[in-house]
């Protein structure tokens, strides 16, 4: 898969995928509940509530918890994510 960004006569045009088409930027994956996330590539412009292609979020779960489910998302060309929200689960240990 290769992506390219165009310059013509100063002008620059949006990152186009080969194969996939004009690559779009996903929604906010949200939040876990008992855990939290941390943007691991954050752009130094970032402030709104979607992001770009390569982007990633990290899932950590509170302390008495494990995540169960994949602990990075990625965001995709397709303005998907790579897979769905993990959840924090209570671990056996936790449990009264």
């Amino acid at each position: 898969m290769t992506t390219h960004l165009c310059e013509i006569k100063r002008r620059f045009f949006p990152l186009y995928n080969l194969t996939l088409g004009r690559i779009s930027n996903c929604p906010d994956p949200g939040s876990i509940q008992f855990g939290y996330r941390r943007l691991r590539n954050r752009s130094p412009s970032q402030s709104s509530r979607t992001y770009s292609a390569g982007q990633s979020f990290q899932y950590h779960c509170n302390q008495g918890y494990e995540l169960k489910g994949n602990n990075v998302l990625n965001c995709l060309p397709s303005g998907k994510w790579s897979s769905n929200l993990p959840k924090c689960q209570l671990t056996q240990i936790g449990k009264t």
